[in-house]
């Protein structure tokens, strides 16, 4: 992916999301419609796009409004067909906006609990609002890295998780500790949720939907 847009020399050295990268490369099918939450600088955006068959559709959704031209920019590489979606939203549940800190350290980026000087509002979106985009098709995958906001999804949108066969998960157990939860009880919503855990990399979690 020497064409991407650059991104800084400490991410590339820190072999940036390269867990997921592994995973979305050896599991999703080329055919099937993408959900991507948490798109960030694009890399596994693009990752994505350049293995699906041409005109298969992707949604990608990112936060930080300075993010979204570089995703689109990147993914648009790989997407002769325009079957691509970048939406400029945060995954989340029961309002409206969501405040997001934008610290100086991308990596950094997430949920804010109270406004502050870094802190800008984005419009909230949830997993069903997205199946719907797709037209409520099925055998979906789903790629999610969204700083917590995972135990959301999997708690608050059961339902619209019906819709996907494979799920790649980045969890974040000390997001998950700060609210009380754990990371062994976020697997048990995953099985709730009809999926079993199948592979997993680092923090990053190869879910496949339960046969029956």
């Amino acid at each position: 992916m020497s064409d991407l847009v650059p991104v800084s020399r400490s991410i590339l050295q820190e072999k940036y999301e390269e867990a997921e990268a592994r995973l979305v490369s050896r599991y999703i099918p080329a055919d099937r419609p993408v959900v991507e939450l948490g798109a960030s600088l694009g890399v596994i955006s693009t990752l994505i796009r350049s293995r699906l068959d041409d005109g298969v559709p992707m949604v990608s959704v990112e936060a930080l409004p300075h993010l979204v031209e570089i995703v689109r920019a990147n993914v648009a590489r790989y997407d002769a067909s325009d079957a691509t979606i970048v939406l400029h939203r945060a995954v989340a549940y029961d309002c409206r906006t969501v405040s997001f800190s934008t610290d100086a350290n991308l990596l950094a980026n997430r949920i804010a609990n109270a406004a502050s000087p870094d802190t800008i509002e984005v419009t909230a979106i949830s997993l069903a609002e997205i199946v719907e985009i797709l037209e409520n098709q099925t055998g979906m995958t789903l790629v999610c890295d969204v700083e917590g906001a995972e135990w959301a999804i999997f708690e608050h949108d059961r339902k619209a998780l019906e819709h996907f066969d494979i799920a790649v998960v980045e969890v974040h157990p000390e997001i998950f500790s700060e609210n009380g939860h754990t990371a062994e009880q976020f697997e048990t919503m995953v099985e709730a949720a009809g999926f079993e855990i199948v592979d997993r990399d680092k923090q990053v979690l190869m879910l496949a939907r339960t046969p029956g």
